[in-house]
């Protein structure tokens, strides 16, 4: 074991390792393993099982079934047990299956509070179905749209669209367009390889290579900035949560057709942490 490392008051130390990691095998008799010889005994002895009708009916139609049954049979033994890697594959595959089925890789969705947002927005939560409540009582939701370039000979017929639309807003119902550009996250992540690379136990290998990836980064120029475009569509001021989701209900599909009419492709945002996640996209300078 010797040092490895040349920055001045670091003691890191270092010792040779094998280049590849072999799994742990079944001790092997005779170059089989008691896994293999088990699953061949299995085999036999459902083959036996299967030629005991024979016995008892003497048909053409039975011996020909149980044949074929017997070619299946052991043409799946050849097929996924017949060697040591084929009985590990097809005992890994029928493990993870069954544990799928009962539960045992299930990964709970990441969930997020959005008080981070009360000081910036109103919000007091997200319902169901995207429905935004806010603290004065007023409900809304985020819709987001995809806008198509529009030639100057059709701008006038696209802003009489648009005013139909306007137009056929009910009751306290608004929109309002909002444009949200996508922050450079490449300064924090910068920040933070440099830390890690200035960090004391830092070895000079794991050092080499996050100064790769961050000259790599920092010479990596965005060309274009992106663009991510909304709706906000204020259903108005109620009393009760109910009678807010009623007017979800009746008004959202309308606003949908005339927004297709007019060339506008929507859809409606309705999981909460995508919901928090673009509010935040809008106000805060980075979002990691």
């Amino acid at each position: 074991m010797t040092s490895t490392s040349p920055q001045t008051g670091l003691s890191t130390y270092s010792s040779n390792a094998p280049k590849t990691l072999r799994k742990v095998k079944d001790k092997a008799y005779g170059g089989v393993t008691l896994k293999s010889f088990g699953m061949a005994v299995v085999w036999v002895f459902v083959s036996t099982v299967f030629i005991l009708p024979l016995a008892f009916f003497e048909s053409w139609v039975v011996e020909c079934f149980v044949i074929a049954l017997l070619i299946a049979w052991w043409a799946l033994y050849v097929k996924f047990v017949a060697t040591e890697n084929k009985l590990e594959e097809s005992t890994l595959f029928l493990k993870f299956f069954f544990d799928k089925y009962s539960g045992l890789h299930t990964i709970a969705k990441y969930d997020m509070k959005i008080s981070f947002l009360e000081d910036v927005f109103p919000l007091v939560n997200i319902h169901t179905g995207g429905l935004i409540e806010f603290k004065n009582k007023t409900f809304g939701i985020l819709i987001k749209f995809f806008p198509e370039r529009v030639n100057e000979e059709d701008i006038e017929t696209f802003g009489m669209k648009m005013q139909e639309v306007i137009d056929g807003l009910a009751g306290d119902t608004t929109i309002k367009f909002i444009a949200s550009s996508k922050h450079d996250i490449r300064k924090p992540i910068l920040d933070r390889l440099l830390e890690t690379m200035n960090k004391k136990n830092t070895s000079p290998k794991i050092y080499e290579y996050l100064h790769s990836l961050y000259e790599m980064i920092e010479s990596k120029k965005q060309e274009n900035i992106e663009w991510s475009f909304f709706i906000f569509f204020g259903l108005g001021k109620f009393d009760n949560l109910p009678d807010a989701q009623d007017q979800m209900d009746s008004e959202y599909p309308g606003l949908v057709d005339s927004l297709n009419e007019s060339g506008i492709n929507v859809f409606k945002l309705t999981d909460r942490i995508e919901i928090a996640k673009e509010y935040r996209q809008m106000v805060l300078p980075v979002v990691l």
